[in-house]
C-alpha cells in the first residue's frame, strides 16, 4: 500500500521549496510554509543540492535540520526528464510481521464482480483479522442498497490501520515479487511506484505508458470518488515491458525477505523480497535504459490506473504541489518475455 495524501498532523518541511523557491539567506533556507530549516548540508558524498537550472537532472538529496528542534530530514527524490524515472522505489506499506498473511491477501476487487457469495465467503474466512478486504470495495457491491455505508466503512478502517499497529514502513525500495502459480510456473515482477505524469489513457496517445484497450470514461467517475476519499492506495495495476535479454528483472539481487506465504483459495504461493540501496539504483537504470517510444503498456488494472490519472489532474488543477503522493500509483513491472 501506498499513501496517497498526507495527514494534518504529520509535521512535513518542504526541504525541496526550500531550495528551489527561496534564495539561501546567511545559511538559512525558509519554506513555502514558514519552517525555517537552519541548515543545509551541501557537497559531501551524501548530499547534493541540485540548483533551479538543474531540474530534472538527477538525484536530490537533502539533509535539514529544522530550527528549534533536533528533527533530521532526509528526502531522496528522482526528477523525471526525458522520460527517465517513470517506475521508481516507494516507501511502501507492508502488514508488520506476525499477522496472518493469507488473511491479508485478496483478490482485486473487480474480480467475481457477478458472484457476490464469493465475497461474503471470504469475509466469513477473513473474520476480525487485519485484512486488505476492509480496505477496498468489491464491484460485486457496487449496486449493493448499503453501498455507501460500505464505502464509509472503507474510508474508516484505512484510518484505524494508520493509527494502528498494522503496517511497517518500507522505504524507499522496490519489492521484487516471486508468485508460485499453482501449475507451478513462477511469475516474477517488480513493485514500484509510476508516475502518473508519463501516462495518458486516451486512444491515440504517444506517453510512454499506454493503456493496451478501451478506457471507459463512464467506469471511471466511482473509481475516482473512491480514490478521493481514501488515504491509502492498494492497486492491482500490472505493467508490462518488453525486455527480451531479461535485463531488469534477470538484474534483480533479493535482499530482505518480507513475505512468504499460501495464498487463499488455491492462488498458489507467494514471496516478496526487498529491493533497497545500490541494488535498487542499479535497477533504476536498468529500467531507465529501456529503449523505445512506448516504454510501458498496459497489462491489468487499466480503469484503476486510468481513476487514478483523473484524481491526480483534478488535485493538480485545484494546486496540488507536484510532490504530492497522488501524482504516483503503486504498480507491479513484470516482463512480456
Amino acid at each position: 500500500l501506498a499513501r496517497t495524501s498526507t495527514s494534518v498532523e504529520e509535521k512535513k518541511v518542504k526541504a525541496w521549496d526550500a531550495v528551489v523557491k527561496n534564495p539561501k539567506k546567511n545559511g538559512i533556507y525558509s519554506t513555502s510554509a514558514g519552517d525555517k530549516i537552519a541548515s543545509v548540508s551541501e557537497g559531501n558524498e551524501k548530499t547534493r543540492v541540485i540548483e533551479p537550472d538543474a531540474i530534472g537532472t538527477g538525484t536530490l538529496v537533502i539533509t535539514a535540520t529544522v530550527s528549534g528542534s533536533d528533527e533530521q530530514i532526509e528526502r531522496e527524490k528522482r526528477f523525471n526528464q526525458n522520460m527517465d524515472g517513470i517506475f521508481t522505489p516507494a516507501d511502501i506499506l507492508l502488514p508488520r510481521q506476525g499477522l496472518d498473511m493469507t488473511r491479508w491477501a485478496v483478490v482485486a476487487c473487480d474480480q467475481f464482480s457477478a458472484q457476490p457469495e464469493y465475497w461474503e465467503s471470504l469475509s466469513d474466512y477473513v473474520g476480525g483479522a487485519p485484512s486488505a478486504l476492509r480496505l477496498m470495495l468489491p464491484e460485486a457491491f457496487l449496486g449493493a442498497p448499503d453501498v455507501n455505508a460500505r464505502k464509509a466503512a472503507m474510508e474508516e478502517k484505512m484510518k484505524e490501520y494508520i493509527v494502528g499497529d498494522i503496517f511497517d514502513n518500507i522505504a524507499y525500495s522496490y519489492i521484487f515479487v516471486e508468485r508460485s502459480l499453482p501449475e507451478g510456473e513462477i511469475r516474477r515482477g517488480l513493485v514500484g511506484k509510476l508516475d502518473l505524469e508519463a501516462y495518458d489513457w486516451t486512444s491515440g496517445s504517444q506517453s510512454p505508458v499506454r493503456a493496451t484497450e478501451a478506457t471507459v470514461p463512464e467506469r471511471l467517475p466511482t473509481r475516482v470518488e473512491l480514490r478521493r476519499a481514501a488515504v491509502l492506495e492498494m492497486p492491482h495495476i500490472v505493467l508490462f515491458i518488453d525486455d527480451p535479454a531479461d535485463t531488469v528483472l534477470g538484474s534483480v539481487t533479493p535482499g530482505q525477505l518480507l513475505y512468504d506465504f499460501d495464498m487463499y483459495g488455491g492462488g498458489g504461493h507467494i514471496r516478496g523480497s526487498r529491493v533497497t540501496g545500490d541494488a535498487c539504483e542499479r535497477i533504476c537504470a536498468l529500467i531507465d535504459a529501456l529503449p523505445g517510444t512506448l516504454r510501458f503498456a498496459m497489462g491489468d488494472g487499466n480503469h484503476s490506473l486510468a481513476a487514478a490519472k483523473n484524481h491526480w489532474e483534478e488535485l493538480k488543477a485545484a494546486g496540488a504541489p507536484m510532490d504530492h503522493p497522488a501524482r504516483y500509483a503503486l504498480a507491479e513491472l513484470e516482463n512480456l518475455r
